[in-house]
């Protein structure tokens, strides 16, 4: 499909996505009102388009204009003008009333031209489209008038919880179109305000805790939020003392917690020969509350039976220690401090007051056991019934996932200890990002437009980043898929009709040939987005998703668990490269903020709802697949030619992408501060870009190059410029110039 690029904005580049931005707060003004009076707050929320892709779609004999934003999604009303929108959270105070919304100043621009806008098609599933039932059949209501659609600039959806924080969720729609007259108006700018009251301090419900949400960058005016939230009265430990913080060198069970005493990281395990072990008594529920304590820390869960609480231990000890500190939780303990009239209600009991109540809640649960140990929730969505474990991650039941849940799905002790003897060696696989397999992604298709569209758009989001390899059906065998495969990928992305045991293009791989990979020191995450590849339910079948991690061939997969629709599919396909080009590094925030924003773009859509309960995640969350700086951050001891003292980097943001030519250079920004003889300076610089110093042909990419910069006095800002050692990533060296005169510098981390 031929596109051409509209800009909105004056001046605005090709994929420029939208600004949205607060202009004010009314927040910080009402803080001059009595803690015992009510409070009226306003926040205006300015909207910028930056420019439109404009497309052209055939479809039998009609061919249709497209439309659309980046970033951004399409209306789902079937049968209407298919039009762009953008979903919006905006942050409230908790328990906010009357919440108000209105347009207080809107600029439309006049598209030239006279536009024949596609119609939103039938949802239909991979299996439909596959057997030539897609329709795009425009109803006569909204194409022979001449009325704006939709005929609204936005949609209230109401208050939702998101990740703990309460927020007001707005769809805008970024265009208006008169299908008579073929006339389309855009979005140029956009000013919206949220109005709210904020109860008096004496009728709100007592915090918790303050939980920096993980999304928190999806969400407009949090910070001020969270500013005015720290005024309200600090809750109270009920049971006193510091945090309980899990070490992970036992687990909180039916025998209890055991502590590590070094409050350290334990390196990951390498994987290591087996020797099964013998099943342990089931043994005596001790009376002492073991997980209603108000101040455990733990972000790390695992949710398994006692007969497989020893096969976890190699997960539990790569996870244990800072950042997860993660515990075990057995099940026969879940039931028996949160008894309710089945395991899974539980469960889902134990993880709402632990997130609610816990000093650290959890972040990321895994579930140590098969369908047959640990249920599966079926959700009824859109008319249909699907197999979940979303359930236990909706908190809130807002359907955005407060918690991180995956699935290790066996519920035999010598396959789960195999499996989790192989996530904790994931880590020393992976190594650092220099070339080889840690920058490929395979995108494998069905042989079908919709799906090689689809994989293509995916293709050039992310191809500054990683090297791209493309096997569609219609032009690449098995044996192609499987030697790449085996060549090792960080990535591997299927996308086309699927069912419970194979890929089901021409070129899928089905269960026999992933068993045969030979791939396991390169494992990668995998991207099933298709049907029934995750099937877990059935208990004669072992599905795609089962076989990439009991045979060791993934450190995590996802994939839906039912019949899954298109075009939905297709949208959260997109949203899942998004997340790691934004910044995402582990399976687990991926699909998070993945499904986070399918809940935010597309509202109340049945399809888009159906995609984020169905799709359930295997393997370990919080694997650092995609490539990260996390290891800069610290403090670091340093030598400047004699001139010591300590760099302290306390903040990694704004990844992105930086483009020369051709070539596109990931790059990241840290910032901190610089002490010496006990004055602090400042200092901020940036990690990766273009390095002239790569002799490699072609693009000049350096992930570990480090520019940096001490701001001494107003008048003297120190530049240095070095590389971090790539494998060891704790010491960095490098020049810096001062009087016009180099000198050497280097700095180790504590």
């Amino acid at each position: 499909m031929v596109q051409e690029w509209i800009p909105i904005k004056k001046r605005a580049k090709e994929d420029s996505v939208s600004i949205k931005k607060v202009e004010k707060s009314g927040l910080r003004i009402a803080r001059g009102v009595a803690p015992d009076q009510a409070r009226r707050g306003v926040t205006r929320i300015t909207y910028e388009t930056g420019g439109m892709w404009k497309g052209s779609f055939e479809h039998g004999q009609v061919t249709y204009d497209t439309l659309s934003v980046p970033g951004a999604a399409t209306t789902a009303e079937e049968g209407g003008p298919e039009i762009p929108q953008e979903g919006i959270y905006v942050a409230v105070p908790d328990g906010a009333t009357d919440v108000s919304v209105k347009i207080i100043d809107k600029k439309m621009q006049p598209v030239p031209g006279t536009w024949k806008l596609r119609p939103v098609p039938k949802p239909i599933t991979e299996e439909e489209y596959i057997a030539g039932k897609e329709e795009y059949l425009p109803r006569s209501e909204f194409y022979e008038s001449d009325d704006e659609y939709p005929g609204r600039d936005f949609d209230f959806l109401g208050l939702k919880v998101l990740d703990g924080v309460t927020v007001a969720h707005l769809i805008v729609y970024l265009a208006q179109y008169k299908p008579l007259s073929g006339s389309l108006s855009v979005v140029e700018k956009m000013t919206i305000e949220i109005g709210y009251d904020v109860p008096p301090q004496t009728d709100r419900a007592p915090k918790k805790q303050m939980i920096s949400p993980i999304v928190g960058d999806m969400i407009l005016d949090f910070e001020n939020v969270r500013e005015i939230e720290r005024e309200f009265d600090l809750p109270v430990d009920e049971e006193g003392g510091e945090g309980q913080v899990s070490e992970g060198a036992g687990w909180i069970g039916s025998d209890g917690l055991t502590h590590d005493p070094e409050m350290t990281t334990r390196p990951p395990i390498p994987y290591e020969p087996f020797t099964p072990i013998e099943p342990l008594p089931h043994p005596h529920i001790p009376a002492v509350s073991l997980l209603k304590r108000t101040n455990i820390i733990s972000e790390y869960v695992i949710i398994t039976p006692n007969s497989l609480r020893q096969s976890v231990q190699p997960l539990l000890q790569a996870k244990s220690g800072w950042p997860h500190y993660a515990m075990v939780a057995t099940t026969e303990t879940v039931s028996a401090e949160f008894p309710a009239t089945s395991l899974k209600k539980s469960i889902k009991a134990f993880l709402t007051w632990a997130w609610n109540n816990w000093r650290c809640p959890p972040r990321y649960v895994v579930l140590a056991g098969d369908s047959d140990t640990i249920p599966v929730h079926l959700w009824s969505v859109g008319g249909h019934t699907y197999a979940s474990d979303h359930y236990y991650a909706d908190i809130r039941d807002s359907l955005a996932p407060e918690i991180v849940v995956s699935r290790i799905p066996t519920s035999n002790a010598v396959t789960m200890r195999r499996i989790c003897q192989r996530l904790a060696g994931y880590e020393n696989l992976r190594g650092p990002d220099w070339g080889g397999w840690q920058n490929e992604v395979i995108l494998v298709a069905y042989e079908a437009a919709t799906y090689k569209q689809c994989s293509d758009s995916i293709a050039t989001a992310i191809a500054p980043r990683f090297r791209v390899t493309k096997r569609y059906g219609d032009s690449s065998t098995r044996k192609q898929v499987v030697d790449k495969m085996n060549s090792g990928v960080l990535v591997a992305n299927y996308r086309g009709h699927g069912n419970k045991t194979a890929w089901s293009s021409s070129n899928g791989l089905r269960t026999q040939e992933i068993r045969g990979l030979n791939n396991a020191s390169r494992p990668p995450m995998v991207f099933c987005i298709a049907c029934q590849n995750a099937w877990i339910d059935d208990p004669n079948t072992e599905t795609v998703v089962e076989t990439f991690l009991r045979e060791g061939k993934a450190v995590a997969v996802l994939g839906a668990t039912r019949s899954s629709p298109t075009y939905a599919n297709n949208d959260f396909d997109k949203y899942l490269f998004q997340s790691v080009m934004e910044g995402e590094i582990s399976p687990g925030r991926i699909v998070q903020r993945a499904k986070t924003r399918m809940v935010l773009n597309h509202g109340s859509s049945s399809t888009h709802q159906q995609d984020v309960v169905m799709y359930m995640l295997f393997g370990d969350p919080t694997a650092r697949v995609a490539s990260d700086v996390e290891f800069l951050r610290g403090s670091w001891d340093m030598d400047h030619d004699g001139w010591k003292g300590t760099l302290d980097i306390t903040r990694l943001w704004q990844h992105r992408v930086e483009k020369n030519g051709n070539c596109g250079y990931p790059v990241w920004s840290f910032s901190g501060t610089y002490t010496r003889a006990g004055k602090k300076y400042p200092m901020k610089g940036k990690i990766g870009g273009r390095d002239p110093n790569n002799r490699n042909p072609g693009c000049k990419r350096s992930d570990h190059r480090v520019d940096f910069t001490i701001d001494f006095a107003s008048n003297n800002h120190q530049k240095f410029t070095g590389y971090i050692t790539t494998w060891t990533r704790n010491i960095m060296a490098g020049y810096t110039w001062w009087s016009k005169r180099p000198f050497a510098w280097y700095a180790k981390k504590h």
